[in-house]
């Protein structure tokens, strides 16, 4: 969704470089803390250039990066580094994408130095990084274990809570959507999933996040180059983590999927029951319908004329039918229909990568029948949409809880959320979200917390 399938050109998403800079059976949880070393981190948020900045200074298209934000006391601060940075590269290697920096990053040791170019203003200089380890999440109230399971690519880290008291406790796996960035955030508690992992972990619940390849401590990576399966199956190994977990009741886990996250969820709910599943901001069509509404939802609220969007669809449709239909790669897709090529400068990144995706990875995507994965599994079912959210829509959710309801004794159940957009920033309209996209120090609707917990208590009382 582009974060889902926005256009490249419609998107910049940030991402928070708290970048890490790993043998046991697949699947098997490392409880060792020290199995999965901690990595570097930078400390800002960054995202690619906009256009028209790039041109103000004179800087190519699609060439540097942006600080969104720095985080106190990171290396980026000590390195005085500010918001509205332009950085143009690092160790002479030009800074083309937020994975640039990661790449350049996240396998240094601590204490490494990383020298970059930037632009502040029209002042061009160099600034010298000193990386340090990530610093791990750490509370009074609640457990917190560090820990990996492994899958074809490597280790991947996961991050467990349990409540202090004895006990089998119900779990919330919460499944994050795409993106470069790692679930194990810093500061944690006002950011990601912080908040709900703070509320669950407080109200006697064990909550599981796990990184992907490539993000965070995970081995693996570039996470670009990681399709829809292999993503997958580090979910899978951290459910089956979860439910072999003698501390954790198994018949009350629960599956939170936010954004892909929602397709994910489903799918290892099919292949391994669970208590409940809930989602955010998520899709149930098939990915070419979804490409295509996106992608007109989007080009309408950018103002573009009638005309112009047709053409644009027009073209999405044809190239969703040779990649996704034909299975086609982009090249052969080029070479037997030159006439997309302005679609392919418009939407791919080395005529390869869509949002920050493989097209293999949507090729995967688009093979899955997810109304047969809602139609098949078992178990209450939430689908919650911001109001506010123009990446998914509306009918997308009351779907999926129009599937579930059918099923053999129901429980399909959709909230349609105010104020609230698909990072569940403030937005009460489509077109607010669509102007304050980009924008990641709005205010947060952290009303998906309480609904949430609400849920889940209603389905274990009950």
């Amino acid at each position: 969704m582009r974060r889902f399938a926005l256009r490249r050109r419609a998107s910049f998403l940030p991402v928070l470089l708290i970048l890490v800079a790993s043998a046991a059976p697949f699947g098997v949880a490392l409880a060792d803390e020290d199995a999965l070393p901690r990595r570097t981190y930078f400390g800002a948020q960054v995202a690619p250039l906009p256009p028209a900045k790039a041109a103000e200074h004179g800087l190519k298209e699609a060439t540097g990066l942006e600080v969104q934000s720095v985080l106190p006391d990171s290396p980026a601060q000590k390195a005085g580094l500010r918001e509205g940075d332009l950085l143009l590269s690092l160790d002479k290697s030009p800074l083309n994408a937020p994975a640039d920096l990661v790449s350049g990053t996240a396998h240094r040791k601590p204490g490494a130095a990383v020298s970059l170019e930037m632009l502040r203003g029209r002042a061009r200089s160099s600034k010298t990084v000193k990386l340090l380890e990530l610093p791990r999440e750490s509370s009074n109230e609640y457990r917190i274990l560090y820990g990996s399971v492994k899958i074809s690519t490597g280790r991947l880290r996961t991050i467990l809570t349990k409540p202090k008291a004895p006990g089998r406790y119900p779990a919330l796996f919460i499944i994050q959507g795409i993106g470069t960035f790692s679930v194990v955030a810093v500061p944690f508690k006002k950011k990601f999933y912080g908040p709900i992992v703070e509320d669950f972990a407080t109200h006697g619940f064990a909550t599981l996040r796990v990184d992907k390849p490539g993000c965070g401590d995970s081995e693996g990576g570039p996470l670009q180059d990681a399709d829809f399966e292999t993503q997958l199956d580090g979910f899978r190994q951290g459910l089956a983590m979860l439910t072999s977990d003698p501390e954790i009741n198994p018949g009350r886990i629960f599956i939170f999927g936010h954004s892909m996250g929602g397709v994910w969820g489903p799918i290892l709910a099919q292949e391994r029951p669970v208590r409940g599943i809930a989602v955010y901001g998520t899709v149930v069509k098939t990915w070419m319908e979804y490409s295509l509404e996106n992608g007109r939802r989007q080009e309408s609220l950018s103002g573009k004329p009638p005309a112009q969007i047709d053409l644009a669809m027009r073209r999405e449709a044809a190239a969703s039918h040779y990649l996704y239909t034909e299975k086609m790669t982009p090249a052969q897709m080029l070479a037997a229909h030159p006439e997309l090529r302005e679609w392919a400068n418009e939407s791919l990144v080395q005529d390869t990568y869509y949002s920050g995706l493989h097209y293999r990875f949507l090729q995967q995507l688009s093979d899955r029948n997810l109304a047969a994965v809602w139609t098949a599994i078992t178990g209450p079912v939430l689908a919650v949409w911001g109001k506010g959210d123009f990446l998914s829509s509306e009918e997308d959710h009351r779907l999926i809880a129009q599937i579930a309801s059918a099923r053999p004794g129901g429980g399909g159940e959709f909230i349609a959320l105010e104020d609230s957009d698909h990072g569940f920033f403030k937005a009460g309209t489509l077109e607010e979200s669509f102007a304050g996209w980009g924008n990641w120090g709005r205010e947060r609707n952290w009303a998906i917390v309480r609904i949430l917990r609400e849920w889940t208590n209603k389905i274990i009382s009950g």
